[in-house]
């Protein structure tokens, strides 16, 4: 009885997931992947987030990078590749005088470029714990 209420509940989920725009995804091994935002890797292996909101990027070198919003967050997160190929995730997201890619945490924060090139993130959540990026 375990195993079929079990089955049940999953079931659920993935109905619930299915009416966001869930989605499975076979890799090249004959392994399923379910979640959101799903891709494949230049070597065949699949990858997804695991939220609505989240997003999956395939950088430079073939790898797939998948990345969520901090739980509450429900604003699709951001991503940028910087000019070494790395991928960022985040909100506001620039890049610093070097190409590095910088965002903030949340849609509330913010990123500036200073006189210098450098880019600075701030958050409201940091703020309040006395940090800042």
């Amino acid at each position: 009885m375990k195993a079929i209420t079990t089955l049940f509940f999953l079931l659920a989920g993935l109905i619930s997931a299915n009416a966001l725009g869930a989605e499975c995804l076979r890799d090249n091994y004959g392994s399923v992947t379910c979640g959101f935002s799903c891709a494949l890797d230049n070597y065949g292996h699949a990858h997804c987030a695991q939220t609505p909101y989240g997003a999956c990027v395939l950088d430079n070198y073939g790898k797939i990078h998948c990345a969520d919003p901090a739980q509450g967050i429900r604003q699709t997160i951001e991503y940028l590749k910087d000019n070494y190929g790395q991928v960022v995730f985040g909100y506001h997201c620039m890049k610093d005088n070097y190409g590095h890619g910088h965002c903030a945490q949340t849609p509330s924060g913010t990123c500036m470029l200073d006189n210098y090139g450098k880019v600075t993130c701030w958050d409201p959540s940091s703020h309040h714990r006395g940090h800042h990026r």
